[in-house]
C-alpha cells in the first residue's frame, strides 16, 4: 500500500491518535507514509500472531 503513495502523498502530515484500552500509545503528527508503514510493521503483524494462535486452539 505504501508503495502506491506518491512522494508528495507520503509526506502529508496527519494527526495520529492511537489508544489501546486505557493506554495512550501515540498522540503526534506523522506523515501519511509513516502511518501506513507503522500499521504494516507493527499493527498488522500482531493481528497475524493472534490469528495464528487461534489456529492452534
Amino acid at each position: 500500500m505504501a508503495s502506491l503513495l506518491s512522494d508528495a502523498d507520503a509526506l502529508v502530515p496527519v494527526r495520529v491518535l492511537i489508544i489501546s484500552g486505557h493506554d495512550l500509545i501515540v498522540d503526534d503528527v506523522w506523515t501519511t507514509g509513516d502511518l501506513v508503514n507503522g500499521i504494516a510493521r507493527v499493527h498488522l503483524p500482531r493481528h497475524a500472531e493472534q490469528l495464528g494462535r487461534l489456529r492452534s486452539v
